[in-house]
């Protein structure tokens, strides 16, 4: 799953690394809850008023909060990877951007009619 994943997002460097295995095993912790919760889920149910029942039911909402963190915090680290990978891009744009609005312009004199042809129309 780590390859998959890594070669899915391809980590630019150590610090996407890092932030890829976050997602690998925030997924792999995710999808273990989720075999407990079926596993939790898929016991005995003929007798749904037992105190049994009760503690299923307890238990299928903790692990299903303990989903939804794991999710949530996987989801961060994805917009951390995406971030990161805006702020070497935002900040090449805004040098190319600076780089453009700082070039010296070579003024160009509008063209020259014959009666202007000796005057030089520069302020």
């Amino acid at each position: 799953m780590r390859d998959q994943i890594s070669a899915a997002v391809g980590p630019l460097d150590f610090l996407e690394e890092i932030l890829v295995n976050d997602v690998v095993n925030l997924v792999w912790e995710t999808l273990r809850l989720r075999r407990l919760m079926r596993n939790v889920l898929n016991g005995d149910n003929e007798n749904v008023l037992t105190k049994e029942c009760a503690v299923r039911i307890d238990t299928a909402e903790r692990i299903d909060r303990m989903i939804a963190g794991d999710e949530a915090r996987r989801n961060v680290a994805l917009r951390e990877i995406d971030r990161h990978r805006a702020t070497p891009l935002a900040a090449a744009l805004r040098q190319a951007a600076d780089e453009v609005l700082d070039a010296e312009f070579k003024e160009i004199p509008p063209s020259l009619t014959e009666g202007e042809a000796g005057r030089d129309e520069r302020p």
